[in-house]
Parts: structure tokens; C-alpha cells; sequence
């Protein structure tokens, strides 16, 4: 028979029991009613995955779009990637320059295959570096010819100037004369680069079939520069030639390339031209600017034999070119024209066509003293030319003054420092100068 307080305590341990289950069934329910929420979209990826699916099964509309703002995401990020993708292979064909090994020429091979011009080059530079720098030239000259010869092939032209480096002058010539062939302007311009390189008796023929086809002025300045350091008799005619012809272009870039390489044995040639009134007013401005001016005016304006009226000519070309001489330049020229004596004005009134006749007159004179009291008289009549618009009639007045004037002269002087206020920068800077050596 039971007792009353077991029966209580039985009571008490099933209540206790329910109490458990219920909170246990309710624990569960939302842990099951958590899950629900996630499970359509689980559901739906393997949906979308299971070509066995049913349609009831299909995605939402809803989770399609989001498919395809993940898409779009997707693509954006591989853009942004992009750039720093081309950074990481240029710090690797970096790294690769150091090494002269099959290995790395192998892999930068590879990298002059991308798809980046930017990659293509750096990666051609750098077996460019190895092949000048180890005995591995003839490997990288392998592969830089047949991307120079591959017209597919974006930065050829990159590739031919660097083969062109590597001492390979028989087999890399061929594939330059085919640029040339090509009449491209991009592509002559290339082989003309290339042939800089190389610079001997073999690239003549070349050039003089650039000079031929080509209408570009900087390519054919460039050739004739390149046959001015072959410097071979066969060269020296073909630049001579250009120096005398008619067609303006050629004699100005021919005048402008072998002025610039300054060398004494093309210095006769331009005097020649000079003399025989053979160059046209740009071919003498590009002279007159040039490191060879004062070997080549200098000795022109000595020559007793040459009227003066060409000699002011001359003086014009200087004074029509000096803003864009370099300083230093300027001085040169000074000193070896400083036989030459400029064309002085009687007036403030007369032009510059009346100043040559009167200083031809003048100069021409046999009485000395004549000459030396007209001197005296008309110099200081520049001074009131300074400010003139035109920068040549300025700036000749400038030469010819500071020629003549005294400079223990207080009025002279006072002159020369209004002029270190002058507008004109050519006036301003070289009355400085002449101040300071005056002060010293």
C-alpha cells in the first residue's frame, strides 16, 4: 500500500519530468524554426546546381538578382585586380634582370608574350640587361630578332633596337632593311634608331633609302646624324650633297645634324656653303644656334675676302636667333666675330635697308679718321633702339652698341644699366654680365 507522501513525491517527479520535456520540445522548435529561415537558401543553391530539380523547386526571382549582383561584383573585382596583376609581373621581370640563366631567359620569354604592352617591354629591356652583361647574348638574341620579325607582335619595334645592341650586325640588318621596306613612317623610325646603334659602313646604303621614302624631318635629321659619325668618304658625299641641294628640308636637316656633331671635318662644308650663297635662311639659323657656329662664322667673318654687306647679313641670322642660343654659346660667337665690324646708322630715322648702304659707304671709305669720327658719332644713337618692337632691331642695336661704347663714359654707362631693366630677357641678362665684369 502507497503512502500519502510517496504518492506526493511520485506526483512531484512526473511534473518535474513534463516540465523538462516541455522545455525541451520548445528549445527545439526554435532551433528548428532558425534553420527554416536559412534553408530556402541552401536549398536554392543546390537547386540551382541539380539539373534534376523539380519546378517547384526553381529560385525565387529575388535570389536571381542577387546571383547576378555577385556576377557583376565578380567581374568588377577582376578589373580592379587587373593593375595590380601587371605591378606583380613587372617586380618579377625586375627580379629576373639579375638573373643570367636559361631559366630566367625562359620565363621572360614568357613574359614578352603577355598581353600588356607595358609587360612586354619592361620583360624585353630586362633580356636586353642580361644579354649586354653575360655571355647568354646569343640566347636573347633569338628571341628578340623573332619578335622584331613577328608583325603581329606589338613592341617590335622595341624588340628590333634592342637586338640591335646586342653586336649581331649581319643577321639584324636584314630585318631592318624589311622595316624600311614596309614605308611606314612608325617602322622607319624604328629602323633608323636601330641603325644607331650600330653606326658602320654597312647601314649607308640603308639610310640613303631612308633619306628616299622618308618625309618625317626627325628621322632624317637622325640619318644624318648617323652617317656624320660613320664618317666614311662615301658618307661625307651623301651629306654634302644634302648641305647644297635645293630642296629646303633636306638641306636644313643635313645643316642642323653635322652642325650639332661639331666635327672639324664637316666644318668645311658648311663654310662652302655659306660662302657660295647656297643656304636658305632656316639652314643658316640652325648653324648659327649650333655648337659649330663659332668655328664656322668665325671664320667666315675674318676672311678679307668676303664683302662686309654679307657679313651684316650674317649679323642678322645671329641676331634673329640669339633668344634661342645658350649663353655660354653666345659668348663663343662674340669672341670669334670679333674682327667683324657691324653696320653702324647715322640716324634714329633711317631703316635698316638705308643703315646697311650708308654703312657699306662708310666702310669703303679710305680716310680712317673719317671713319673713326662717324664711329664715335653714331653709336649712341642706339641706345633709343633697346625698346624697339621688333626683337631684331633691338637686339642688333644692342651688338653693335655695347661693341662701341665706353665704358668710363657716365653716359655710356648709365646705358648699360637701363638696359638691365629691358623687356627683352637676351638685353636684360647680357647688360648683368656686362656690369658685373665692369665691377670686377
Amino acid at each position: 500500500m502507497i503512502k500519502k507522501s510517496d504518492s506526493n513525491f511520485i506526483l512531484f517527479i512526473i511534473v518535474a519530468i513534463f516540465l523538462l520535456w516541455s522545455l525541451s520540445y520548445i528549445s527545439l522548435t526554435n532551433i528548428q524554426a532558425n534553420r527554416k529561415v536559412k534553408l530556402p537558401a541552401v536549398e536554392n543553391k543546390i537547386s540551382a546546381k541539380s539539373p534534376n530539380n523539380s519546378t517547384e523547386h526553381s529560385k525565387p526571382s529575388g535570389t536571381k538578382e542577387s546571383s547576378i549582383m555577385k556576377a557583376s561584383r565578380s567581374n568588377t573585382e577582376q578589373q580592379l585586380l587587373e593593375p595590380s596583376d601587371i605591378s606583380s609581373k613587372i617586380q618579377t621581370i625586375l627580379a629576373l634582370r639579375k638573373q643570367a640563366s636559361q631559366e630566367g631567359i625562359q620565363r621572360l620569354a614568357e613574359f614578352v608574350e603577355d598581353s600588356s604592352t607595358v609587360v612586354q617591354t619592361e620583360a624585353i629591356d630586362a633580356l636586353g640587361n642580361i644579354a649586354l652583361n653575360s655571355n647568354q647574348t646569343n640566347s636573347v638574341f633569338r628571341i628578340l630578332k623573332a619578335k622584331a620579325t613577328d608583325t603581329n607582335f606589338a613592341s617590335r619595334g622595341q624588340a628590333l633596337i634592342t637586338a640591335s645592341m646586342l653586336e649581331r650586325d649581319s643577321l639584324i640588318l636584314p630585318v631592318i632593311e624589311n622595316y624600311i621596306s614596309e614605308s611606314q613612317e612608325e617602322q622607319i623610325g624604328y629602323a633608323v634608331k636601330a641603325m644607331s646603334f650600330i653606326e658602320t659602313p654597312n647601314c649607308i646604303p640603308l639610310l640613303q633609302k631612308v633619306l628616299e621614302v622618308n618625309d618625317d624631318n626627325n628621322i632624317e635629321r637622325n640619318a644624318f646624324i648617323i652617317l656624320g659619325k660613320i664618317n666614311t668618304p662615301e658618307a661625307k658625299t651623301i651629306i654634302r650633297d644634302a648641305v647644297f641641294s635645293i630642296d629646303a628640308d633636306t638641306q636644313l636637316n643635313s645643316t642642323w645634324a653635322i652642325s650639332r656633331l661639331n666635327n672639324d671635318e664637316y666644318i668645311p662644308i658648311l663654310i662652302d656653303a655659306i660662302e657660295q650663297d647656297e643656304l636658305y635662311k632656316d639652314a643658316l639659323g640652325s648653324i648659327a644656334t649650333s655648337l659649330a657656329a663659332p668655328k664656322v662664322f668665325g671664320t667666315l667673318f675674318q676672311r678679307e675676302d668676303i664683302h662686309r654687306e654679307r657679313k651684316v647679313g650674317w649679323q642678322k641670322i645671329f641676331a634673329q636667333n640669339l633668344a634661342g642660343t645658350p649663353r655660354n654659346l653666345q659668348e663663343q660667337i662674340s669672341e670669334a666675330t670679333e674682327r667683324f665690324v657691324p653696320p653702324l646708322p647715322t640716324s634714329n630715322t633711317e631703316t635698316p635697308q638705308e643703315i646697311e648702304s650708308d654703312t657699306k659707304e662708310q666702310m669703303d671709305s679710305d680716310n680712317p679718321e673719317e671713319n673713326e669720327s662717324q664711329k664715335n658719332y653714331t653709336y649712341k644713337n642706339l641706345a633709343s633702339v633697346f625698346n624697339d618692337p621688333d626683337p631684331y632691331e633691338r637686339r642688333s642695336a644692342w651688338l653693335v652698341y655695347k661693341r662701341y661704347a665706353d665704358f668710363s663714359d657716365p653716359a655710356d654707362l648709365e646705358k648699360i644699366r637701363q638696359a638691365t631693366e629691358n623687356a627683352d630677357p637676351v638685353i636684360r641678362e647680357d647688360a648683368k654680365k656686362i656690369l658685373a665684369k665692369i665691377a670686377n
